[in-house]
C-alpha cells in the first residue's frame, strides 16, 4: 500500500507540472505578439546586463537562477545585494527582472521566457517604507551606469520632479545607458510621471493583446514605445508565478 500511495503521489506531481506548464507556455502571449523566434535568431541578449532598480530581485526563482548578479540596497538595506526581494506583494523586482531575462528552466525548460533570456540582471533595491525612494533611485542610476550596464529599468515615481533622480539619469544617458521607465497609472493628470518624464529616458506605456492602448495608461507625446502590459504572466518573489 505504501508503495501505491508513493506511485500515485508520484503520478500527481508529475500531472501538476505538466498543467503548470502548459498554463504557463500559454499565458505567454507578449512573446507570440512580437515573433520572439525570429528576434531570438539576431539576439538573445548575450553580453548585455540590464540594471534593475526596484524592490530587488529573487535570484533563486527558477526561472532567474545564474541570471541574477550580486547588486547594492540603496533604500532601507531589506533586498540585502539586490538578491532578496523586498517588496510587497509578489515582488514588482522580481516581476521586471522575468520580463528581461527569463530562461524558461523551470518545468524541464518548460517555464517563463523573457525577452532576452541570456542577458544579465543586476539588481538594486531602493524601497523605503514600501516604495522606492527618489535619492535611494538616484544613488543607484549612478552605480549602474558605474558598472557599465548596457541598460537599466527604472519604476514610476509620481509626477513631482527631484533634481538629483534627474541629475542621475542624465549622467547615466551621457555614458550611453538605454534608460527605461513605464508611465503612470492616472490618464487623467494633468502632469506626467517620473522618470519616464525626464528627456532621453525610453518612456513605455502598455497595450492589450489586441494592440489597444491600456485605458489606465498615461498619456502624452513623451511616449516612447508601447509594449504588452496587460494580462501578463511574470515571476513571482515567491518562487511561483502572477498575473497583472
Amino acid at each position: 500500500r505504501a508503495s501505491f500511495a508513493i506511485c500515485v503521489a508520484a503520478m500527481l506531481v508529475a500531472a501538476t507540472n505538466r498543467v503548470g506548464a502548459q498554463a504557463v507556455h500559454d499565458a505567454q502571449w507578449p512573446l507570440q505578439s512580437v515573433d520572439v523566434e525570429k528576434i531570438w535568431q539576431v539576439s538573445r541578449g548575450e553580453q548585455i546586463t540590464v540594471a534593475v532598480i526596484d524592490s530587488g530581485v529573487d535570484a533563486s526563482h527558477p526561472d532567474l537562477a545564474g541570471q541574477v548578479q550580486r547588486g547594492a540596497d540603496f533604500g532601507d538595506g531589506s533586498s540585502g545585494d539586490g538578491t532578496h526581494d523586498a517588496g510587497g506583494g509578489r515582488g514588482h523586482g522580481t516581476q521586471v527582472a522575468s520580463l528581461i531575462a527569463a530562461t524558461g528552466a523551470n518545468f524541464g525548460g518548460d517555464g517563463l521566457y523573457g525577452l532576452a533570456p541570456e542577458a544579465q540582471i543586476l539588481p538594486f533595491g531602493v524601497y523605503r517604507n514600501g516604495v522606492p525612494d527618489p535619492s535611494a533611485v538616484a544613488e543607484a542610476v549612478r552605480a549602474a551606469a558605474g558598472r557599465h550596464v548596457q541598460a537599466m529599468v527604472i519604476p514610476a515615481m509620481g509626477t513631482t520632479a527631484d533634481p538629483e533622480l534627474e541629475s542621475a539619469v542624465r549622467y547615466a544617458i551621457d555614458r550611453d545607458v538605454v534608460v527605461v521607465s513605464g508611465v503612470g497609472a492616472d490618464p487623467d493628470s494633468a502632469e506626467p510621471a517620473f522618470p519616464a518624464a525626464i528627456p532621453g529616458v525610453v518612456a513605455v506605456t502598455a497595450v492589450d493583446r489586441n494592440g489597444q492602448v491600456w485605458p489606465q495608461a498615461e498619456r502624452g507625446p513623451h511616449i516612447v514605445l508601447a509594449a504588452p502590459g496587460v494580462e501578463i504572466l511574470v515571476a513571482a518573489s515567491d518562487g511561483t508565478y502572477w498575473t497583472g
